[in-house]
C-alpha cells in the first residue's frame, strides 16, 4: 500500500499548487474540497462534516462556535481509510485530515508555509485586495486555523514539528517544493504499528 499524503497549508502559501503539481508528478489521486463530498456521500454521508476538511477561504469561521458541539469528524475516518487503500495512492489537501488518519494508515504529512508578508502581498494580488484587506483576510485565516486544530484534535497548528517536512514558499519555488515532497515519498519508512488495510 502507498502511503497516504496529506498537505495542509497556510493561506496564501501556494499549498495548493504544491500538492497539485505532486499529485500529478507522482500519479497520485488528488482529492480535496468536492472530493471529500463525493467520498462521504459513498458511505451514506449526508452531513455537512466533510466541509470541515477544506482549507479555503473562512467562510466557515463565523459559525464555528455555535456548530461545533455538533460536528463529529471522526465519522469520515473510515471513508478517508478506504481512499488511502486504493493502489494508485492518495494524496488529501484539507485540514484535519492527517490526524484522522494518523495511526491508521502509513501517512507523510507536508506542511507549506510562507511569512505573513509574504502571503498578504499574494492575496492582495490574487483577490485585488487593498493590503489592509489582504492582511485581515490571512490574520483571520491564521485564527481559525489554530481554533480548528485546537477544538477538534488539541494540538498547536503553530507547531513546526508535527508534519514530516514544512516547505516554505518565501524561500522555495512551487517546482522546488513539488520536489521536496516527493523526495520525501521515497525516502519513506512505515513505522512499524500502522496497519495497513486491504
Amino acid at each position: 500500500m502507498k502511503p497516504a499524503i496529506v498537505v495542509t497549508q497556510q493561506m496564501g502559501s501556494h499549498g495548493g499548487s504544491i500538492a497539485g503539481e505532486t499529485a500529478t508528478l507522482l500519479d497520485y489521486r488528488f482529492v480535496t474540497g468536492t472530493g471529500f463530498k463525493k467520498a462521504a456521500q459513498r458511505h451514506g454521508l449526508h452531513g455537512s462534516e466533510w466541509r470541515w476538511l477544506e482549507q479555503g477561504w473562512y467562510r466557515l469561521f463565523a459559525r464555528m462556535e455555535e456548530e461545533h458541539p455538533t460536528v463529529r469528524l471522526e465519522i469520515l475516518r473510515p471513508t478517508l481509510v478506504e481512499d488511502c487503500a486504493r493502489p494508485r495512492g492518495t494524496l488529501f489537501l484539507g485540514r484535519g485530515v492527517e490526524e484522522l488518519l494518523r495511526g491508521h494508515v502509513p501517512l507523510i504529512h507536508g506542511h507549506v508555509v510562507a511569512p505573513f508578508e509574504v502571503r498578504a502581498a499574494r492575496i492582495a494580488q490574487q483577490v485585488n485586495l487593498l493590503r489592509s484587506g489582504a492582511e485581515e483576510r490571512v490574520r483571520h485565516s491564521d485564527e481559525e486555523n489554530r481554533w480548528y486544530y485546537r477544538t477538534f484534535f488539541g494540538i498547536n497548528w503553530d507547531d513546526l514539528l508535527r508534519p514530516d517536512i514544512v516547505i516554505d514558499t518565501g524561500r522555495v519555488s512551487i517546482a522546488e517544493g513539488t520536489q521536496m515532497l516527493a523526495e520525501v515519498l521515497k525516502a519513506f519508512v512505515p513505522r512499524d504499528n500502522v496497519p495497513c488495510p486491504r
